[in-house]
């Protein structure tokens, strides 16, 4: 893979894309009208528009060279921003009274993202690959067409982190395992 198509496929790919995306698209199997998948949408992305707009911040300063914020230092703000968004989000969809499995789907992604944070602190475990694997392991008991899907696509993100030199490839296989076994895991325990 070319160094040009792993960059490429690292910012497609990347973990608040995937969680957009994913969100939508479960949203689109357990709610209805299916118009709510776009309401669910929008509440997941105000909730992480304030840890974007820190890294893009960053970024604009020059204070980080990657909006993938490559150095564990540089972590810690827009974890703890990114992990209260979601917290938020899920605040407002029990507000609105959305579906519990949508609640469900959200917490346990929290769940998981919170050890997962903590890891990314202290070993540079590959974020991407996990939340991908995380979002493809939510479909396991809807639809297993979107879980290979979803695989497959983790699958491409995680070896497109190789060649851009931001993760080896331990940290990347251990990325996958760790958000699918860790989110078929709580999903097994709250169902």
């Amino acid at each position: 893979m070319s160094k040009r198509l792993a960059y490429l496929l690292s910012n497609v790919l990347h973990p608040a894309i995937f969680l957009v995306c994913s969100t939508a698209l479960y949203s689109s199997f357990v709610r209805q009208p299916k118009a709510y998948a776009l309401l669910d949408t929008l509440i997941l992305v105000a909730g992480i528009i304030p840890a974007l707009t820190y890294v893009e911040v960053l970024k604009q300063r020059g204070a980080v060279a990657s909006r993938h914020l490559t150095k564990r230092e540089e972590r810690p703000v827009a974890l703890a921003l990114a992990l209260a968004g979601f917290v938020g989000s899920l605040v407002v969809y029990r507000l609105i009274n959305a579906p519990e499995q949508l609640i469900v789907e959200l917490l346990i992604l929290l769940i998981g993202g919170i050890p997962i944070s903590l890891i990314t602190l202290v070993w540079k475990i590959s974020f991407h690959a996990a939340v991908a694997a995380a979002c493809a392991a939510l479909f396991l008991t809807i639809s297993p067409l979107v879980t290979l899907c979803l695989m497959a696509l983790a699958l491409l993100v995680g070896l497109a982190r190789i060649p851009i030199d931001h993760h080896t490839p331990a940290q990347v296989v251990a990325g996958w395992a760790y958000g699918f076994l860790v989110t078929a895991a709580l999903s097994a325990l709250f169902a």
